[in-house]
């Protein structure tokens, strides 16, 4: 069981000095306001020095630029590449994708992918 310690003393802020550790970084590839790049292959080494996967939200990325392979997951919606609305992408690990039950699968599309 996990034990919070609050910080307690002159001009501290009594918010938790141990955190939780993080089960995955989700960042997007490319914001779709700006255009703005974040360095994800910085920030992917980073996050995977800590033992820390990442997804990375590819929406505004996957029709414009390469797709960063050192990512451990990769999403994106399918209507951003002419695919229909509703259809979108999930790449990952097959031993991670492999367990559980599919969530919110539709359309036919799920039998024709397993």
């Amino acid at each position: 069981m996990a034990a919070l310690h609050w910080a307690r003393g002159p001009g501290q802020s009594g918010l938790p000095t141990r955190r939780p550790a993080p089960r995955l970084l989700a960042i997007t590839g490319a914001s779709h306001v700006t255009g703005w790049l974040p360095p994800l292959p910085d920030i992917i080494a980073a996050a995977h020095h800590r033992g820390i996967p990442v997804l990375v939200d590819a929406a505004q990325l996957a029709p414009h630029r390469p797709l960063p392979g050192e990512a451990d997951f990769l999403a994106w919606s399918g209507h951003k590449m002419y695919a229909p609305f509703g259809t979108g992408v999930l790449v990952g690990p097959r031993r991670v994708l492999a367990v559980g039950d599919r969530f919110l699968a539709g359309g036919g599309a799920a039998s024709c992918a397993t």
